[in-house]
């Protein structure tokens, strides 16, 4: 509960008389009714008259505490409106609303981060050689248990990998059309956007920074046809994180925010959050078996993805989808007893 200050009160008192004269055709009178105090209720006042003790009351115009005796004499006490159902004025705040709109200065921040992706990717490459070459025991064992045991192998799980990531992008944009009367496609399009851009800048830029070498580096250095990339210098040192999995794992993350913080959520808002998280997790492990990561990456980059497209969608945009979509926060009305106030809420 927070004091309102005297524009909110204002125009809260605006909102609350226009309630009262819907609901019992009664107003409020400024002498019984202090700052944030209880409302008492007379009969035959015009929409006028309803009106400007109520503001009055709630600004103590010193006009009407001055002379009480322009006043009306005022009946017994009447239970308002806002006193009989003290949480209407919440509920009707929380009502859900219709899809948000998409203007064109939602796109500003997107253009910004994709602008600035640009600039990485182009400006920034992998260290011809490698600043993490070192290796540890749990990333070999791991990389023993699911690396390919041949060269077609190994470039069947990269194919496989890519073809997944383009799959998941795909669904994603499907999704924004399949919940549009919820959330608005293109407003969709804006608010993930940012998350995809930032969470792409991210991980270009741990590349480059880590530099670690990729597993088949080694490999090659025997056998020149170990896989097709057993050429390519600079990238054989962007080993991590692997971008795959956090690009994947992000994609994942939106569509379970998305669904999981629905209004009302089903079967199909779970098996459409458990069938991404289901191809990110595969998308991982083919990683590894077309040996372009060690599992330490795939797991970095699943959690940063987790990051970008779960966790902070969530506390910002989807969060609190089921009062109002795209929307972490909400500030409803209350009113009790002996006040008046807001309520700022958010979940995280």
């Amino acid at each position: 509960m927070i004091p309102l200050l005297w524009p909110v009160r204002f125009a809260f008192s605006g909102i609350l008389v226009v309630l009262l004269a819907q609901s019992d055709a009664r107003a409020v009178d400024a002498r019984t009714m202090p700052r944030f105090g209880r409302p008492e209720v007379s009969n035959g006042l015009s929409p006028a008259e309803r009106i400007w003790p109520l503001a009055g009351g709630l600004h103590n115009l010193p006009a009407w505490r001055e002379s009480p005796s322009q006043l009306p004499e005022l009946p017994a006490p009447w239970r308002s409106f806002a006193l009989t159902h003290p949480w209407a004025l919440s509920a009707a705040a929380a009502a859900p609303l219709g899809p948000p709109s998409a203007t064109w200065q939602g796109w500003i921040p997107s253009l910004l981060l994709l602008g600035a992706f640009v600039g990485v990717q182009v400006a920034a490459e992998p260290p011809k050689e490698p600043r993490w070459s070192s290796r540890n025991s749990f990333d070999d064992g791991a990389r023993d248990v699911f690396k390919g045991g041949s060269r077609s192998t190994r470039g069947d799980a990269k194919l496989a990998s890519d073809i997944l990531l383009i799959g998941m992008a795909g669904t994603l944009v499907g999704d924004w059309w399949w919940l549009r009367r919820e959330y608005g496609f293109f407003r969709s399009a804006q608010v993930d956007s940012r998350w995809l851009f930032a969470n792409a800048i991210v991980t270009r830029t741990l590349k480059v920074s880590a530099g670690r070498e990729r597993p088949y580096v080694r490999p090659c250095s025997d056998d020149g046809d170990y896989v097709s990339s057993c050429g390519g210098r600079r990238d054989g040192n962007a080993g991590f994180f692997s971008g795959h999995a956090s690009n994947t794992s992000m994609i994942a993350g939106i569509l379970c925010a998305r669904h999981l913080n629905r209004r009302k959520t089903g079967i199909a808002d779970m098996l459409v959050c458990g069938g991404a998280a289901a191809g990110a997790i595969t998308t991982g492990v083919l990683r590894m078996t077309a040996e372009r990561h060690f599992m330490t990456d795939v797991l970095a980059g699943w959690v940063v993805g987790l990051v970008f497209g779960y966790f902070l969608p969530s506390h910002f945009d989807y969060g609190s989808a089921k009062p109002g979509p795209l929307s972490f926060a909400a500030v409803t009305p209350v009113v009790g007893r002996d006040y008046y106030g807001l309520r700022y809420g958010f979940r995280f």
